[in-house]
């Protein structure tokens, strides 16, 4: 602790204690000071600094011991440059291949875009000077260099994944699998060869999946044929079909390292399998489903490394941002995120607790599965059906002191009902539900058993959300204004949305998108904030009409208001809000 008191005591760090650089020691000493973390703290991110030699703001950020918006702020004043996501951009290999792969890694920085004469670089180190000469001196006086804050970690993984990505290792595999069956059917192999070549096909497959951004992963069985597809940006896309005589070589082998029944093929099943891809942890939840050709097998990806989205993540639109914020600012009631499966639920709750996430507030939660880890956060993994399910987990829970309770989802009148009973005694509450919009949820609470007099009261906000396309920025184009007769229809319904400077944009198709014309995804949502009019309209059994009529006298700004906004914003096109939400 020495070393570490001399840190807080001196206004001139001795750098070599610890080996930060000079920027992280100014970082640190703004920390002590503002007395955002202590020594203690200190000690245990310099041992872990040495250990891993990842940069400082991100370990301090993924230990909980500085919440990520004040860590944002602090690099944002100290390197006077904008802080970037490499998670939405395709890598572009041929840029990348003008600076060599070692310089880029062992500099920390990456050029992820480039747009006319100015080339986009992610740098961990956007003050250091050898980092700013050797990019210089890599992209020489024909360009201007415009940097960019990202994470080490992920400027490495971004490097790492678009070296995999231009290998093409997948390819290479069904190519070795076709010919080691050849080999073996003619005599001239073994069984073996065909074994190792199954479990490199399946290895590529869930690497190149997971590198790419799916989602999802669905593999097919037909009649003569396996069809794999991805699923990115909630669409599916076809990515490969093999001949159908592989199949029962592949069903053993995601079986066995999925911990499956190999002898069971009648009776859906249940799997997970964890891997290192390029240095991240990636988790993988497999369902297999019997069908007339076969089991089907659907791959969850879950990549426990990506850091949590923030609000200002989640692409919510500006109305949408403000109410969301007063909503999750109440001390108690229950606020329930609604939409179907895929809508982003999830990854909502989660970016509220990393909002509401702080040292004097103790948070909990019951979820099925634990799908990412929160820092500073208590997570308790329930199992419906177990003697432990969110209804007596919701109980055992507030033994335990919480001041926020996040329940994974509402399924049944037990749980609803634990919630609501939680809220009574002045608990804040974070739940999902499965409803189209957020007046169904009202009446699905009541059809579940739950007594009127006990929603009004508690249920302090409902937030029903899609998650659609956004047009690529690199290549979206103004609308030829072609419409079909039911775009003009819409067009017409919500015109008194648009302002003077609106304009209505559509896809075309470029490498940065990988020519869909979309690149990353946004939310569209409808936030009802339940008000003491509303409250004894729920008393009175008021229908789903007759609440979203008393909303919008307050200001309620309906879901498909909201997308429309996001059209024409120029954010997303009619077609990919169509196919979101019901505009007619």
């Amino acid at each position: 602790m020495q070393g570490v008191r001399k840190l807080n005591e001196n206004t001139s760090f001795n750098r070599n204690i610890y080996g930060f650089s000079q920027i992280e020691q100014e970082i640190i000493k703004d920390l002590l000071t503002k007395k955002i973390i202590d020594e203690q703290q200190l000690e245990i991110v310099a041992q872990e600094y040495k250990k891993r030699k990842q940069d400082l703001p991100a370990i301090l950020v993924s230990f909980g011991f500085v919440n990520n918006f004040i860590m944002q702020d602090i690099l944002k004043k100290k390197y006077n440059v904008e802080d970037i996501s490499l998670d939405g951009f395709v890598p572009d290999i041929s840029l990348m291949r003008s600076v060599h792969k070692t310089t880029m890694v062992a500099n920390r920085f990456v050029p992820f875009n480039i747009q006319e004469d100015v080339i986009f670089i992610a740098t961990s180190n956007p003050k250091d000077t050898k980092t700013i000469d050797t990019i210089r001196v890599s992209f020489g006086n024909k360009y201007k260099i415009k940097l960019f804050y990202a994470q080490a970690e992920d400027i490495i993984h971004f490097i790492s994944s678009a070296y995999i990505i231009a290998e093409n290792r997948l390819e290479k595999s069904i190519v070795k699998l076709q010919e080691d069956v050849f080999f073996t059917e003619e005599g001239k192999g073994a069984a073996r060869v065909e074994e190792n070549s199954i479990v490199e096909f399946i290895n590529s497959l869930l690497e190149d999946a997971t590198l790419k951004g799916a989602s999802d992963i669905h593999i097919e069985p037909q009649a003569q044929f396996i069809r794999v597809r991805y699923r990115i940006d909630g669409k599916l896309m076809s990515m490969i079909h093999i001949h159908k005589k592989f199949w029962n070589a592949i069903v053993v082998r995601v079986k066995v390292i999925s911990n499956m029944n190999i002898a069971e093929s009648r009776k859906p099943q249940d799997g997970r399998i964890e891997m290192n891809i390029s240095s991240r942890t990636v988790d993988y939840r497999l369902s297999c489903q019997p069908g007339i050709y076969g089991e089907k097998f659907v791959i969850r990806i879950l990549d426990k490394s990506k850091s949590l989205m923030t609000l200002e993540q989640l692409g919510f639109s500006d109305w949408n941002y403000r109410k969301m914020k007063y909503t999750i600012e109440r001390p108690s009631g229950i606020t329930i995120v609604t939409g179907p499966t895929g809508s982003g639920k999830t990854t909502t709750l989660y970016s509220i607790l990393g909002y509401l996430n702080n040292v004097d507030t103790n948070i909990m939660t019951l979820e099925d599965p634990v799908e990412y880890t929160v820092p500073l956060v208590f997570q308790t993994q329930v199992k419906d059906g177990s003697m432990f399910d969110f209804a007596s987990g919701v109980r055992s829970s507030m033994r335990q002191d919480p001041d926020i309770l996040l329940i994974g989802e509402i399924r049944d009148h037990g749980t609803a009902e634990a919630a609501i009973r939680a809220s009574l005694t002045g608990h804040k509450v974070l739940t999902t539900l499965h409803t189209v919009d957020s007046a169904t949820t009202i009446q699905r609470l009541v059809d579940i058993g739950i007594d009127r007099y006990m929603i009004s009261g508690n249920l302090d906000s409902v937030v029903a959300q899609r998650l659609v396309r956004k047009l690529c920025v690199s290549c979206k184009k103004p609308h030829s204004g072609d419409y079909t007769p039911v775009e003009r229809e819409i067009i017409e319904k919500y015109r008194r949305l648009m302002k003077a400077n609106s304009k209505i944009y559509q896809p075309s198709g470029c490498k940065d998108c990988r020519n869909t014309g979309y690149r990353g995804r946004t939310t569209v949502a409808e936030i009802l904030h339940v008000t003491p009019e509303i409250d004894n309209a729920i008393l009175q059994g008021a229908t789903k009409h007759k609440i979203i009529k008393i909303a919008k006298e307050q200001g309620f700004r309906t879901i498909q208001e909201d997308a429309m906004y996001r059209v024409f914003e120029g954010v997303v096109s009619i077609d990919e809000i169509r196919m979101a939400v019901s505009l007619i």
